[in-house]
């Protein structure tokens, strides 16, 4: 996100939308059907609403998200 405050896309794909957005403090995310992963960098130890952020290398995390509609919340740190 260099440079930017916040975004907020919604991206159409075969199986539903996939809404995203994201501020300097949380990301949400959510899917209406499949599942996806959601990769993103944190300074620290990210926490979710739903589901755990795995390290998969330094400063970077992953989230895997089912398609069910619910919002994720992940709130983390920016890496300066």
């Amino acid at each position: 996100m260099e440079g930017l405050e916040w975004f907020q896309a919604s991206v159409p794909t075969p199986r539903g939308d996939i809404q995203a957005a994201m501020d300097r403090k949380e990301i949400r995310v959510s899917a209406t059907e499949g599942g996806g992963t959601v990769r993103f960098a944190s300074a620290r130890t990210p926490k979710s609403s739903r589901g755990v952020c795995r390290e998969v290398g330094e400063n970077l995390y992953t989230l895997h998200l089912e398609g069910d509609g619910t919002d994720v919340v992940i709130r983390y740190t920016p890496v300066p």
